[in-house]
């Protein structure tokens, strides 16, 4: 497997549309975005990590990995793999939001070292709460 960004493979820009669209609130993308793709040995997407770039700083807006790679690792190896590049850039924070239900992201975010700075009640559909991290990189 390898970590590509999506600018170094434009050909993959409609496989990795598909997967925001299919996955994910937000309904862009564009070889602009700091957006990180897992492929398989045949160029196939199965994982992805979108990022936005204000300033010095990074907002995580989701992480996908297939259904059928999940359990491995791989969203940990993405984003510690992106952090890694991200530090090269010059980025000194990521912040990210997480439903306060979804216990497998807010472990994963935890065991990468991000903290909770604060909560947005009722945010999601279903009055649940989300949960506001951060970790300092840089």
């Amino acid at each position: 497997m390898k970590i590509v960004l999506l600018k170094d493979r434009p050909d993959l820009l409609n496989s990795a549309k598909e997967v925001v669209l299919k996955y994910s609130k937000y309904d862009y993308i564009t070889e602009d975005n700091l957006n990180y793709l897992l492929l398989d040995n045949d160029d196939v997407i199965i994982g992805e990590i979108d990022y936005s770039l204000p300033l010095g700083s990074v907002d995580l807006l989701y992480i996908y990995i297939k259904e059928e790679y999940r359990g491995r690792g791989l969203s940990k190896y993405l984003l510690n793999e992106s952090i890694e590049d991200l530090q090269k850039k010059d980025v000194k924070e990521i912040f990210l939001e997480v439903s306060k239900i979804n216990i497998i992201a807010l472990n994963l975010y935890n065991k990468m070292g991000f903290q909770k700075i604060s909560e947005r009640k009722n945010y999601y559909e279903g009055n649940i709460d989300a949960i506001i991290m951060k970790k300092t990189i840089g």
